[in-house]
């Protein structure tokens, strides 16, 4: 029930082509930033208060945590790869879920060996043993939040101040995609736990480097939020930087990388 029809471009080799798409068969992407505030004021509220902290278990450097039920997956999706376990009672012979690495905490407090931490992700508690525990001592309180909207493909950073949140940037984004060399950008709320200026990736189902993805923070396992991915050129033998990029025609569009 519409004449409408959108204008669209995309890119065949080197060259964009235009053309028409009915409108009905189009999914329009769009900022959501009235739904990014009020992500970022329920996690102001969820850490008021508190001792925050994070779970540090990269590269699996404090120990793979148990097998839920015997598998490697949780039945919320959570890989047990790069995780903690997270309680439901100070029991840790009882039922846990996995509590990926880099996820922000809000301590409540400590016992023995484990600490039962607020997860502003699952808005739930849970004992976490504490060597998966990573504490931010000098951090007060948030002041920096980057948002990352997968179902549009797109992201936004922001200042919080004492008169309310201020949007710095938006941009476009492209999330990570299941496949058997990638991993979906995993949901939940995350540290900025370590900034690079670039880091290198190897080419799938390799060893051997192929690139590198510059001004990168890293939020989680090996995911990261950075700039446009370069790959090498190779010239006489020779690996050769071929520059950096600041566009890709397909960012903002649908998942495509390996977790980031």
């Amino acid at each position: 029930k519409t004449d409408c029809w959108y204008e669209v471009y995309w890119k065949e080799g080197d060259e964009i082509q235009t053309g028409y798409v009915f409108a009905p068969l189009v999914e329009v992407r769009r900022f959501q930033f009235e739904k990014m505030s009020e992500v970022i004021e329920r996690l102001m509220e969820d850490v008021e208060g508190g001792r925050m902290a994070y779970v540090h278990n990269y590269k699996n450097v404090k120990g793979s945590p148990p097998l839920w039920k015997g598998k490697t997956v949780d039945e919320y999706g959570y890989r047990r790869s790069q995780s903690a376990p997270g309680y439901l009672a100070p029991d840790t012979k009882g039922e846990f879920r996995y509590i990926p690495d880099g996820m922000l905490l809000k301590v409540l407090k400590e016992e023995k060996d484990l600490v039962l931490a607020w997860v502003p992700s699952f808005q739930g508690e849970y004992w976490i043993p504490q060597k998966y525990v990573r504490f931010y001592p000098d951090m007060k309180e948030i002041t920096k939040v980057i948002v990352v909207d997968r179902s549009q493909q797109n992201q936004a950073a922001f200042h919080i101040e004492p008169d309310g949140i201020r949007l710095v940037s938006y941009t476009l984004a492209t999330t990570g995609k299941k496949g058997p060399y990638s991993l979906e950008t995993p949901l939940g709320i995350y540290m900025a736990i370590q900034k690079r200026d670039r880091f290198e990736y190897y080419g799938d189902g390799t060893t051997i480097i192929e690139g590198y993805a510059p001004y990168a923070v890293r939020f989680s396992g090996g995911g990261y939020i950075h700039g446009v991915p370069v790959n090498y050129q190779v010239i006489d033998g020779q690996r050769v930087d071929p520059g950096m990029k600041e566009y890709l025609h397909t960012i903002g569009t649908e998942p495509r990388s390996h977790m980031c």
